[in-house]
């Protein structure tokens, strides 16, 4: 690969100035997928990104129109046996519990006993109390520090290292061709934007989650136990997407129900090609076997995890 390609690449005009629309081109000098499996789902990715930033295609996409989004938790990354900010939020719980031995209220009660069952069935409770109170910029602080080294039950790796490396690639791969790249998750907001910002490089006006409402203190802002918008998932994602983005994305991936409707948004696209995939999580020997119930539609492509994934994470 030589430096002057090197450098096309950077500013994102690779594909149309080296390779046109021939991605196979593309893959076998300077893969920049390099984490995938060779297969159908990688090619339609390359096809896709050659396509929409060809100027001179049918399929040309203008820069403000490149507009992508992705589901974080099992999408970006690993969300089993539990999601990110439930794991954060419980451990910050736990230290208020164990520094105020008589406090004998709910959740503190089921964090000082392990009463898995209330906190299963009094989720948004935990999510409520953990950080009430806070200044949202210290959230979002303990937040990274969690990421970089509270280690994962399984893996024994910080939870910040475990972002998928293909699924990383792929959104480096898509800002380096102008695409505007958004996290739109159920997490926390403040703590999708402590937690992925220095694994995927996106800016936090770019990470989209749900929100709590912030109290306004004169020079920053503190956090509430109060929701301001509850149901980043399912019908919501496209709700939120319009709010904060208002543009209809030409690119997403998700990996459950959750994501259904973000997911058929794209593919309800009639200006522009689209591309819409999910993650199936059907790895068991590598990282967990779940269904993600996402439905069928026309168009939506199924990422096996087992057989496109040549590598799950970069420390691997």
């Amino acid at each position: 690969m030589t430096t002057r390609f090197e450098h096309f690449w950077i500013l994102g005009l690779a594909v149309v100035l080296a390779f046109g629309s021939n991605p196979a081109a593309q893959a076998s000098d300077g893969d920049p997928l390099p984490s995938w499996n060779e297969g159908a789902n990688k090619s339609a990715i390359l096809e896709f990104v050659a396509a929409s930033t060809n100027e001179d295609g049918a399929d040309f996409i203008p820069i403000e129109d490149r507009i992508a989004t992705f589901d974080m938790d099992g999408t970006l990354v690993v969300e089993k046996p539990k999601a990110a900010v439930s794991v954060f939020s419980s451990q910050y719980l736990s230290g208020i519990a164990e520094a105020n031995p008589n406090l004998d209220i709910q959740p503190y009660r089921a964090i000082r006993e392990a009463d898995e069952d209330y906190l299963a069935k009094n989720v948004v409770q935990v999510l409520n109390a953990a950080g009430a109170g806070l200044p949202q910029s210290e959230y979002r602080d303990r937040v990274t520090a969690f990421g970089k080294t509270f280690k994962h039950e399984r893996f024994d790796k910080p939870f910040g290292e475990l972002f998928y490396a293909p699924m990383i690639e792929l959104v480096s791969y898509l800002k380096a061709n102008a695409f505007s790249v958004y996290i739109v998750s159920g997490s926390a907001q403040g703590f999708v934007r402590g937690f992925a910002k220095e694994a995927t490089g996106l800016p936090q006006r770019q990470m989209i989650g749900t929100q709590w409402v912030l109290d306004f203190q004169g020079d920053g802002f503190m956090r509430t136990a109060r929701f301001r918008n509850l149901g980043v998932a399912a019908a919501g994602k496209p709700v939120i997407i319009q709010y904060q983005i208002g543009q209809k994305p030409v690119f997403a991936f998700g990996n459950t129900w959750g994501d259904q409707q973000m997911l058929e948004y794209v593919l309800s696209h009639k200006d522009y090609k689209k591309l819409a995939l999910w993650l199936d999580h059907d790895d068991e020997a590598r990282e967990y076997l779940y269904d993600g119930r996402v439905k069928p539609a026309d168009g939506l492509l199924k990422v096996s995890m087992k057989n496109d994934f040549k590598k799950l994470f970069a420390h691997d």
